[in-house]
C-alpha cells in the first residue's frame, strides 16, 4: 500500500506532506486551551494536529523514572508518574467537541492512545486515525485494539529492530486494517541532529512497502526538511503556546513545551510547502546533510536512544494483588512501563497465561518466568 487517507489527505508518495502539530499533553488538562492551540493550528496553515491520550496508572509503573532531560531542573529521582498525573486531566467526553471544533477550522484532529480504554474514548468521539507511539510498538494487546478500530495508523518505530516492526505490522494486519503509515523516530528527548539516520525513511520504505513520515524529537527545522527530500510523507514535530526556554527556571510541566512555538511549526510548515515547489533549503548548511543522513540500517536502540528504550517501553506487569498459586490471565496482567521486565508481545503474554504463581505478585510488580 503506497498511500493511506486521513480524514480528507491522502498520505504517500506524489501526495503533499502533512504537517503534524504534535501538541501532546500541552493543553495541561485545560479545553479552552486545547481549543486555543487548534486554532493556532489552523491560523498557522498546518493541516494536522495531535493530542495524547492517557490515565497516569495505565501508563506506567510508580517506581520508573523519568528519561527525558529537557531542563537543569529534572533530577534522576523525578519519576514518570508524576509529571503524567499532573497532565492527564482534561475530561475524556471533550474530544469529541476538539475533533468537531477542527472540522470547522479544517485541522485534522487525532491522539496517541496509551491504554485499550483510551482508544474506545477516541473512537467514539470520532477521530480519523490513531498513533502508537514509539514505546509501544511491542505493547501488542494496544495495537490490535487500535488495529480492529479500522482506521489509519501512524505507527512510530524509533529504537525499534526489524523483528519488533514486523511484528507490529502482522499484529494490525491481522485486524485485516492494512492503512498504515510508518514514522522514522530516533526515540531521544531532545534528539541531536546527528543522530537523525535520515536514510532510515528510504529502507523502511523498501522494506514495508508503506508510506513513511517522520516523528522529529530534534530541535530546529533542518532535519525534518531533510525528511522530506528523502520523502517523508508525514512530518510530525512536538510544538507549544507556551514555550520554555533554560532561562525561564524550573522545567516545564509537560516536557514538550521544550520544542517548537505554534509561529515556528508554522514557519516549517511553508518551508516544507517551498521545498515541495522546489525552492530549496538554502537557510540548512551544506554539512547539515551528512550529518543527519546516517546509515540506512544502524542497529537499534542507538546510544542515544538506550535511555528512553527502558523507559518508555513497557513490560508484562501484575494489575492487581495476585496471590501465591492463582492462575494468570489476561485480566490481571497490564502493561506498563518501565521496559525492564518481558516485552508485552502476544508471544510473551502466551507464555505466562495460564500459569500459577510460585508466590504472591504485588500490584505493579513486573512478572517474571522464575514467579510461576
Amino acid at each position: 500500500m503506497d498511500k493511506i487517507k486521513i480524514g480528507n489527505r491522502y498520505i504517500g508518495k506524489d501526495y503533499p506532506v502533512l504537517v503534524v502539530a504534535e501538541v501532546g499533553v500541552n493543553h495541561e488538562g485545560k479545553i479552552d486551551d486545547a481549543k486555543r492551540l487548534i486554532e493556532l493550528t489552523a491560523r498557522m496553515g498546518i493541516g494536522s494536529i495531535k493530542f495524547q491520550t492517557y490515565s497516569a496508572e495505565k501508563i506506567v509503573t510508580p517506581s520508573a523514572m523519568k528519561y527525558w532531560h529537557l531542563s537543569s531542573s529534572d533530577k534522576p529521582t523525578d519519576r514518570q508518574i508524576d509529571t503524567f498525573k499532573k497532565l492527564d486531566g482534561l475530561p475524556k467526553e471533550s474530544y469529541k467537541d476538539l475533533v468537531k471544533y477542527g472540522e470547522e477550522l479544517g485541522v485534522i484532529v487525532f491522539s496517541t492512545p496509551f491504554d485499550e480504554e483510551s482508544v474506545d474514548i477516541l473512537y467514539k468521539a470520532g477521530v480519523p486515525a490513531f498513533k502508537i507511539a514509539s514505546g509501544d510498538i511491542t505493547y501488542h494487546r494496544l495495537l490490535k485494539k487500535v488495529g480492529e478500530a479500522g482506521l489509519p495508523i501512524a505507527l512510530s518505530v524509533g529504537a525499534s529492530n526489524e523483528i519488533e516492526i514486523s511484528e507490529a505490522i502482522e499484529v494490525i494486519k491481522s485486524t485485516n486494517n492494512e492503512q498504515i503509515v510508518l514514522l522514522h523516530c530516533i526515540l531521544d528527548y531532545p534528539a541531536e541532529g546527528k543522530d537523525a539516520n535520515l536514510k532510515v525513511i528510504e529502507s523502511l520504505r523498501g522494506k514495508y512497502n508503506l508510506p513513511v513520515g517522520f516523528s522529529d524529537h530534534t530541535i530546529g527545522f533542518a532535519a525534518p526538511l531533510f525528511a522530506v527530500k528523502l520523502g517523508a510523507c508525514l512530518i510530525e514535530k512536538h510544538c507549544t503556546d507556551k514555550k520554555y526556554t533554560e532561562n525561564m527556571g524550573e522545567g516545564p510541566l509537560s516536557p514538550d513545551h521544550c520544542f517548537l512555538s505554534m509561529e515556528e511549526i508554522g514557519e516549517l510548515a511553508t518551508k516544507i510547502k517551498d521545498l515541495e515547489k522546489g525552492n530549496g533549503i538554502d537557510d540548512i548548511a551544506e554539512d547539515d546533510d551528512k550529518i543527519m543522513l546516517g546509515t540506512d540500517d544502524p542497529p537499534r536502540p542507538l546510544e542515544c536512544e538506550k535511555a528512553a528504550h527502558i523507559g518508555a517501553r513497557r513490560s508484562i506487569v501484575a494489575k492487581i494483588d495476585i496471590g501465591k498459586g492463582d492462575t494468570i490471565t489476561e485480566h490481571n496482567i497490564i502493561e506498563l512501563r518501565p521496559g525492564t521486565g518481558i516485552a508485552p508481545t502476544f508471544s510473551n503474554i502466551s507464555k505466562i497465561l495460564g500459569k500459577k504463581t510460585r508466590s504472591a505478585i504485588k500490584k505493579n510488580d513486573f512478572i517474571t518466568l522464575d514467579l510461576l
